[in-house]
């Protein structure tokens, strides 16, 4: 005589595997961002945050090299090219240079000009270092290569300035034509 199994059986068995299947995706998913957040924290403590409170340390400076008229300096400090000294700081002496220099910003931390939009980004502000953790975060999780691979304070802000395809739309307009330089997590608004 054969033994015929209910059907209620078969339905217990797979209720059972699909339970176990799962239970390993979410085991799975846990160790991954447990993963990714031990990644996080150690590309996190690579990072040199540059203590500009006192930047009269620096003997030598990098700066901007970007446009024909202006510079930006690690230390904050944005000056014309000719007030440039030898060793690529701004002379601070100068009457063009200013400090922290956010004079072309917008509330949305984009800017007209490039050198204000890293002199800004500098600012030492606690708001301001929770956005930079905010960016590196963003950064390391969307894999994003040039980012991860910056260093300190300044080449974050040097890269982040740089216009991105964040600024434009339709692949070759700005999205703000003036406002293109932007150090914050949002892309410029479309004007």
């Amino acid at each position: 005589m054969q033994t015929v199994i209910s059907g209620g059986f078969w339905r217990r068995w797979i209720i059972l595997l699909s339970f176990l299947a799962t239970v390993i995706c979410v085991l799975i998913l846990f160790q991954k961002t447990l993963k990714d957040q031990g990644s996080t924290q150690s590309f996190m403590a690579k990072f040199t945050w540059l203590d500009l409170s006192n930047a009269t340390f620096l003997k030598k400076c990098r700066n901007s090299k970007q446009g024909p008229y202006l510079i930006a300096d690690e230390k904050g400090q944005v000056c014309m090219i000719k007030n440039v000294l030898k060793n690529g700081c701004c002379n601070f002496h100068a009457n063009s240079t200013v400090r922290y220099n956010c004079n072309s910003c917008h509330t949305n931390r984009c800017c007209e000009v490039y050198e204000h939009c890293v002199s800004c980004c500098l600012q030492p502000v606690p708001r301001k270092r929770r956005l930079i953790e905010k960016i590196l975060v963003h950064a390391h999780m969307a894999r994003n290569p040039l980012l991860r691979e910056v260093k300190d304070t300044f080449e974050l802000c040097l890269h982040k300035c740089r216009t991105s395809s964040a600024s434009v739309y339709q692949e070759n307009k700005y999205k703000d034509s003036s406002f293109k330089y932007c150090f914050g997590t949002d892309s410029p608004d479309l004007v």
